[in-house]
């Protein structure tokens, strides 16, 4: 995976956190933090297609579906896994 798709990872596995997230929302968390480039000294031009893809890697996973609005939920799989460890 190149430097550009690693930082783009990161971004998003800092959105969802430990939330279970829409696309929408984690593409509209990515424009909030690009259009705030000034104070987060981070720019990354990305396509809603190449942030589907990365979130078809292993470390997402999708948690449901949204019938009403038509779009997947997602979730960072590393988080929820060092919860069960945990527990």
């Amino acid at each position: 995976m190149n430097k550009r798709n690693l930082k783009l990872t990161k971004k998003i596995e800092e959105i969802l956190g430990e939330d279970e997230l829409l696309t929408e929302e984690i593409l509209q968390g990515l424009k909030n933090l690009e259009n705030n480039k000034a104070k987060n000294n981070w720019y990354i031009s990305f396509t809603p297609n190449q942030v589907y893809n990365l979130l078809k890697r292993k470390q997402f996973e999708k948690a449901g579906y949204d019938e009403k609005l038509k779009q997947t939920i997602w979730r960072n799989k590393n988080v929820v896994d060092r919860k069960i460890q945990t527990e």
